[in-house]
């Protein structure tokens, strides 16, 4: 079988987010010298007692064993076993431990280790219910800290801090405290009774974080059971967990917990190749190969590794849940494999009213009969990003190749998707044709099947009928996990009727029931005594029978959720904010509460089916969301507590590049929340903090947009910290846009304004503002002035620093580098440049950053201008493959300066040639970013192609691009800017060796020196150059 890596798992591995649970597996695979397996399985472990019964003449009690040992069936009975055998073996006993457990390292074959040593790079905590010393031996850190089931209070301090150092967790004891082994009943009594300090941290870890299972075999009993005794803690879990199983052990898992498997066929040939295969996603995502250019060439085809065939349905089908439903399956397989074929095949509609389960009812049919198609089972959610679920679908089906440019990735998505064949297509929540026109997919061989409110033209409609009396039945009592009595029959039979069928509201009233333990004939008397009074008549009037005993269902809940203390927040923050799955930690950050304290509330809403559950986080149900709006309006108060929490998370991360992914998900909440609140101030931090997303990515123009319309929402001004925000994001966007002219005004205002908020006191605001000033006045030529303000900053960041690591103390080093260099004292500037390269690779340390790429390049700049190019050459090259990895090759300011700045240290060492591909593809990156329209990035690439064509020999071609970033340079930055008169000398350089045009050249110098007579600087460089010039 093919591998497929789930996405959700990569991420986790991404974020540091996963923990390794070894199992027995991973120490049976190492072996000694001679290739003899060191430590046995559980069963083989119990039976090697036999030979120290029989050297001690127990025949008898070794026979007992070995019966026992054949019979047993569940984890309780090998505990027994072991039980005997202590009480068997009596002193004995730890000599028997010691011969399985207590081996020697250096008679290991140290090949057979590198499965646990790959493991230790998926992060620093491993938990293991082995007792050996296999996962010590493969850590490489000297400091390794070991915890058995005593260390307590270490493993609290892992919920609250990430170990810093390689720490292991002995779940069932170690080797070397043979008194605290768990192997008899009463030990593994005492470990997992109910409230135990080590399970509680546990179930903390597997609420807050993902787990990877190794080394778990479900043909072993004792294992098998052990993770059922582990679903406890998995019960209440919110997330999933992952496990790696052999082929030959593919079973239903959902009685073992929400775990996820991911299978390989040999453990010694595959095992270690899918591990690092996993623990590579911790390094680095993509792989950058300019050379490929082709959408063909980027498009992954064979990799035998990988199941590529898709199937991304993003809720888990019901199976036994599913009620009533194999009729209907049948149905709609029958008609999608018999009607008239059209040119994108087999087409069919589940149609029907809110709460029928047209989705499940799709999720079902892509579950049962997926086997059927070969060409996968594609799902698209219509009401969401389709872009977005087409490049992750994309990328977990691995259809394009590690080091495409992420330009095109959207691109060669679209194009696989539209050559899919033999596909099951899923359109989900469609309300009209027009919504799904340009996503057909031509190919007869294919079906597509949507899910909608509405008829839809051209689909075979298949409506949805209501449950009839026996499934709605069914429903019920599965549901509420209880059967129906005698004496409840006919309030069960009246609730039914009530109910009319629908789905949604027999869930809801199932799960109520199960829930409180109340009798169907209790429930009964709350429903109908249930009030709506939260409805108008006007919309009960609108409302169809089936919604509004939808709306009487959640009443009931009421009386529950007000006795919860987050869950009534839950629900309403889920009801009026983005209408997409958010996950727990944003859903604690906007309520201002812990993480574990809600997830417990919000099982409750789980449990109830009024939340949902994804791969994404929570939702709910879309006619579910519609009722609550009506029920809970919008309260203003709630509304502007969740918006400030919101904004001071999104302040906290906005400025943080490795933050990009949870400030995304963030700012898909802060659009929605700003049209939800009145506080002006507020709206306009969430609108201007959602802006950062397009910031960090070098959208300019985009993240523009939104900060123009926050600027104009900002009228009165009356918050000034805010205006002065807003004032230094424009100023930003303009400048980095190439306006630095039109940016200065609004950088003089936002110092003025917070010189005037902390009156002269320190603050990393007011430090900010100094450095941003300095920023501008450098590229607008005022280097010596820009010098003050750059001091000033480097000593408020030293005094607020107090000699510890911070970003802004980084940047003030790399900015005073950065001008002393300008005015030309570059060997002072080094230092400078060496202790920002320093402080920000301690402050991100092992991982990719922007600001570790501009030290590095900053470096390779630095030590080429003091005449060190070779010593500069390995810095560029770490910063561009830094750029790669962190932009994934695509379009961004940051990566155009590293393709530049490769193309600059190449021609510096004489590699012209080399060098000229880096400059053309930093000219045409800068060109597509800024549209091209003028800009200071695109004229020094203008300057750098006019360099290099002349180098290698082409002086006419060369001409042409100095001529054009003169005159670029002249409209963006002035001709007084350094810039500009930079590219003018080596135009006019040019054009005097040509006899033809030698004259033109000294006219342009003359004409220049005349128009900036009173720069006695500037005019004493043109008489230089007119004097050489002259002389030639």
């Amino acid at each position: 079988m093919q591998n497929r890596i789930p996405k959700k798992l990569i991420e986790k591995i991404r974020d540091n987010e996963l923990i390794a649970f070894v199992g027995a597996g991973i120490s049976a695979g190492v072996k000694d010298k001679s290739g003899k397996q060191l430590f046995l399985g559980w069963n083989d472990l119990l039976l090697s007692s036999t030979k120290f019964l029989k050297d001690n003449n127990k025949d008898k009690e070794a026979n007992f064993i070995t019966s026992s040992i054949e019979m047993a069936e569940t984890s309780k009975d090998y505990l027994v076993i072991a039980d005997k055998i202590k009480q068997y073996l009596s002193s004995d006993w730890k000599e028997f431990l010691d011969s399985n457990f207590d081996k020697s390292y250096n008679d290991i074959d140290q090949k057979t280790l590198d499965i646990p040593k790959e493991i230790w790079k998926f992060g620093r905590l491993i938990i293991t219910t082995n007792y050996d010393n296999v996962m010590r031996w493969t850590s490489e850190d000297k400091d390794l800290i070991t915890w058995d089931k005593k260390a307590l209070a270490g493993q609290v301090e892992s919920l609250k801090t990430k170990p810093t150092k390689d720490t292991l967790w002995h779940l069932h004891g170690r080797i070397d405290n043979l008194d605290d082994i768990v192997l008899t009943t009463n030990s593994y009594e005492e470990v997992y009774k109910e409230n135990s300090g080590a399970i509680e941290v546990l179930k903390a870890h597997m609420l807050t974080k993902s787990f990877i299972f190794f080394g778990f075999s479900l043909d072993d009993i004792y294992l098998r059971e052990q993770l059922k005794k582990l679903k406890t803690i998995f019960e209440n879990n919110a997330g999933r967990h992952y496990i790696l199983l052999k082929e030959n052990n593919q079973i239903d898992l959902s009685e073992y917990g929400d775990i996820e498997a991911i299978y390989i066929k040999d453990y010694e040939e595959d095992y270690l190749s899918l591990l690092k295969e996993l623990t590579q996603c911790r390094k680095t995502e993509v792989v950058v190969n300019d050379s490929v250019t082709e959408i063909e060439n980027l498009e992954v085809n064979n990799i035998e590794s990988i199941e590529t065939r898709p199937f991304n349905v993003p809720f888990r089908s019901k199976q036994k849940g599913a009620i009533g439903i194999e009729k209907k399956l049948s149905e709609i397989h029958e008609i999608l494999e018999t009607t008239r074929k059209t040119t994108i095949g087999q087409v069919a509609s589940f149609q029907g009213m809110g709460g029928l389960g047209k989705t499940q009812l799709a999720v079902e049919y892509a579950n049962n009969f997926k086997e059927h198609y070969s060409g996968g089972v594609v799902w698209l959610t219509i009401d969401k990003d389709i872009n977005e679920q087409l490049l992750e679908l994309a990328e977990k089906c691995y259809w394009i190749k590690n080091d495409t440019d992420a330009k095109i990735k959207l691109e060669i998505a679209k194009k696989r998707f539209a050559n899919l064949s033999n596909a099951l297509i899923i359109f989900d929540n469609v309300d009209n044709i027009k919504e799904i026109e340009e996503l057909f997919v031509k190919s007869t061989t294919n079906k597509t099947l949507i899910t909608s409110r509405n008829d839809i033209q051209g689909f075979k409609t298949i409506p949805l009928e209501l449950l009839d009396k026996s499934n709605s039945l069914k429903l019920l009592v599965y549901e509420s996990n209880r059967n129906i009595e005698d004496k409840e029959l006919d309030s069960v039979n009246r609730l039914v009727t009530l109910l009319g069928g629908l789905p949604l509201a027999l869930e809801m009233a199932g799960a109520y029931v199960g829930h409180y333990k109340y009798t169907w004939n209790e429930y009964l008397d709350f429903f109908e005594e249930g009030s709506i009074s939260f409805l108008e008549e006007s919309e009960i009037r609108g409302f169809t029978e089936h919604t509004t005993n939808i709306a009487k269902t959640l009443s009931l809940s009421d009386s529950l959720i007000d006795k919860t203390k987050f869950l009534k927040e839950v629900v309403y923050l889920l009801a009026w904010g983005a209408n997409e799955a958010i996950e727990k930690k944003l859903l604690a950050i906007l309520l201002d509460e812990k993480e574990l304290a809600i997830i417990k509330e919000i099982q409750i809403g789980i449990n109830l089916k009024f939340i949902q559950k994804s791969e994404d986080g929570y939702t709910i149900h879309r006619l579910v969301r519609e009722i609550l709006q009506k029920k809970e309006p919008l309260n203003k108060i709630l509304a502007e507590r969740i918006s400030r929490n919101l904004v001071t998370y999104m302040k906290n991360i906005k400025d943080e590049f490795l933050e990009l992914r949870e400030l995304d998900k963030a700012s898909i909440q802060a659009k929605v929340w700003a049209e939800n609140i009145d506080e002006n101030s507020l709206k306009v931090q969430l609108i201007s903090y959602s802006a950062y997303p397009d910031y960090h990515r070098g959208n300019y123009k985009v993240a523009l947009e939104d900060i123009e319309y926050a600027f104009k929402l900002f009228k009165d001004g009356s918050n000034p910290d805010v205006n002065a925000e807003i004032l230094t994001y424009k100023a930003f966007l303009l400048q980095a846009l190439g306006n630095a002219k039109e940016a200065k005004p609004y950088h003089i205002k936002a110092l003025e304004m917070t010189e005037r908020l902390y009156e002269g006191s320190d603050h990393s605001d007011m430090a900010n503002s100094l450095n941003n000033m300095g920023g501008i006045l450098n590229i607008l030529g005022d280097s010596k002035e820009a010098k003050l303000y750059y001091i000033k900053a480097l000593e408020m960041r030293e005094r607020l620093s107090a000699g510890g690591d911070y970003p802004g103390m980084a940047t003030a080093l790399n900015n005073m580098g950065s001008i002393l260099d300008t005015l030309g004292d570059s060997k002072e500037a080094k230092p400078y440049y060496i202790k920002a390269l320093e402080m920000r690779e301690r402050l991100y340390e092992g991982s990719d950053h922007p600001d570790i790429a501009d030290s590095l390049n900053n470096m390779g700049f630095i030590l080429d201008i003091l005449g060190d190019s070779k010593e500069a050459k390995p810095y560029n090259i770490k910063a561009l493959e830094m750029r790669e990895r962190l932009y994934e090759s695509s379009d961004h300011p940051g990566m155009a300066n590293a393709l530049n700045n490769m193309g600059t240290i190449l021609n510096t060492l004489g590699d012209s040639k080399e060098a000229k591909p880096y400059y053309i593809k930093a000219l045409e990156m800068r060109e597509r970013l800024y549209e091209s329209s003028d800009h200071p990035d695109i004229a020094d690439s203008l300057n750098n192609m006019g360099t290099i064509l002349n180098t290698l020999g082409d002086p006419k071609e060369a001409k042409k691009y100095y001529k054009r970033a003169f005159e670029m340079g002249k409209r963006k930055q002035g001709k007084e800017n350094p810039d500009t008169i930079r590219y003018m000398f080596n135009y006019v350089t040019l054009h005097s060796r040509d006899r033809k045009t030698k004259s033109q050249a000294i006219s342009i110098l003359t004409k220049f020196k005349k128009e900036f007579k009173k720069n006695k600087t500037l005019v004493k460089k043109v008489n230089t150059v007119l004097n050489q010039i002259k002389e030639s």
